[in-house]
C-alpha cells in the first residue's frame, strides 16, 4: 500500500507540474479540445480497432 500511495503521490505531481507549463504554453481551449480531446479520439480509436468485442459473452468473474 505504502508504493501504491507514493506511485499516486509522484504521478499526482508530475501530472500537476505539466499541467502547469503546458497551460503557460497553450490556451485554456487549446490544452482542452486540442491536447485532452485528441488523447479521448486517439483512445476511442484504440477501442474500435483492438479490443475485442463482448457480445454475448458472459463473464466468468
Amino acid at each position: 500500500m505504502t508504493t501504491a500511495d507514493a506511485n499516486l503521490f509522484l504521478c499526482s505531481f508530475i501530472v500537476t507540474y505539466n499541467f502547469t507549463r503546458m497551460m503557460e504554453s497553450m490556451t485554456r481551449i487549446g490544452l482542452t479540445l486540442g491536447f485532452y480531446g485528441g488523447i479521448a479520439v486517439v483512445g476511442w480509436f484504440y477501442q474500435i480497432i483492438f479490443m475485442p468485442a463482448s457480445c454475448g459473452i458472459i463473464s466468468t468473474f
